[in-house]
């Protein structure tokens, strides 16, 4: 049994191979996504990818890279995981929308395969793209920037903004990055510790946990909140902090199908969960 997972960990398709089929059992085979847009050499700083829909198929794989080998993409035991080089995510629909590419003047590489309850199709042809501008990043009113990774060394995302599982509404601008269990979690930017929860274990994978996470808010001086979520343990309370300060360790307490930090920054709505704002990392 395979599991075709979503950006969350949530399985959206199990695929069952069976072996040692009879010669009377009926074999399918899933065909290849065409792709559509974004086509070869279009510059763009947006792009919604399309795709054709494949009978048959549940759900489909998108990986975009900046690699033309995809090499920082790997599966290992029914998960998809993606290194600093790439992103990748799961979606019962035949597109997908990025809002915004942080590196300018950068080539990208992407490729979808379709799967359901009769197999994974291969994967379709590479088509690549260049995101606008020069490599020298500009300042962009409708993003919040000045923020450092919420951890040391290198962990991938498993879910980004717009995601098609739970990264919609209020969440809508959060980031999650798989890591192991006890992985120090540090503070994005100065600013005081507003709130904290540290009373809940292990979670499970069902919303019934959604209001059982450990967290820590800190309030920035431009006014807004960052929320680190699934923390297994909270390292700081109360006080002030600096970039770079460790408030706690990952886990993967409350709603969560995996171990996993979860980050956002938010407008300060006078509680721990708020409406998320664009964020853009240093």
């Amino acid at each position: 049994m395979i599991l075709f997972k979503n950006k969350s960990n949530v399985a959206i398709a199990t695929i069952f191979l069976t072996l040692g089929m009879s010669s009377s059992a009926i074999a399918y085979e899933l065909n290849t996504p065409n792709l559509r847009t974004p086509k070869n050499g279009k510059e763009l700083n947006r792009a919604t990818f399309r795709w054709t829909k494949v009978r048959n198929a549940d759900a489909y794989r998108i990986v975009i890279s900046q690699r033309a080998d995809f090499a920082g993409y790997t599966e290992n035991g029914g998960q998809s995981r993606c290194d600093g080089t790439c992103y990748t995510t799961a979606t019962k629909k035949t597109r997908y929308s990025v809002n915004h590419f942080n590196l300018k003047g950068k080539t990208y590489y992407w490729k979808v395969r379709a799967g359901g309850s009769h197999g994974m199709s291969d994967w379709s042809p590479v088509f690549s793209f260049k995101t606008k501008g020069s490599s020298k990043r500009k300042n962009n009113r409708n993003h919040s920037s000045g923020y450092r990774l919420p951890f040391n060394g290198r962990y991938g995302v498993s879910q980004g903004n717009n995601g098609s599982t739970s990264h919609t509404g209020k969440a809508k601008y959060a980031y999650d990055f798989p890591m192991p269990v006890g992985t120090p979690v540090v503070a994005m930017a100065p600013g005081e510790i507003k709130m904290t929860e540290s009373r809940f274990g292990r979670g499970a994978c069902d919303k019934a946990y959604a209001n059982k996470a450990n967290y820590v808010v800190i309030k920035h001086d431009n006014g807004k909140t960052s929320l680190y979520l699934h923390l297994s343990k909270v390292m700081r309370k109360s006080g002030r902090v600096q970039a770079g300060d460790v408030i706690g360790l990952s886990g993967q307490s409350g709603y969560a199908c995996g171990a996993h930090l979860h980050v956002q920054l938010q407008k300060d709505c006078g509680s721990w969960w708020c409406r998320s704002v664009r964020l853009r990392f240093n």
